[in-house]
């Protein structure tokens, strides 16, 4: 039975990001990459709505998708929660965005070990991975 490895990541840097990407091109066979926009979009941490939102591509060995959900209705301010994902058989990786720049939960996570804190609304993404 092939092991799954799950990582998530709340707010990360970019480094931390690359990173992980790196840890998930390197658990597959040498001639695996990730797409090009696949790899940018990991990576950015704004999200531009001109994109089509959401989506789940299948680029034949790993899944990609990036979703995005409202912060709040009752505000009238547009920051949104984005998840941004990759997952194979075998790897799979989840890198949860707020607009809250002060955010502290920056380490990297394992589910179902994720502080919730301050980050309620991010239980609903979990079934991703």
């Amino acid at each position: 039975m092939t092991h799954f490895n799950r990582v998530v990541l709340l707010d990360p840097p970019q480094s931390k990001v690359q990173e992980e990407i790196d840890k998930f091109q390197s658990a597959h066979e040498s001639s695996f990459a990730l797409h090009d926009v696949a790899k940018r979009n990991l990576l950015e941490s704004s999200f531009d709505f001109t994109d089509p939102f959401p989506r789940v591509e299948s680029h034949g060995k790993y899944l990609f998708g990036e979703f995005a959900t409202p912060t709040s209705l009752v505000d009238g301010r547009d920051l949104f929660l984005t998840v941004h994902f990759v997952v194979s058989f075998n790897h799979g990786l989840a890198i949860f965005r707020s607009p809250d720049e002060g955010s502290t939960e920056k380490e990297v996570h394992s589910i179902p070990n994720i502080p919730i804190k301050n980050h309620q609304n991010l239980v609903a993404g979990l079934f991703l991975i």
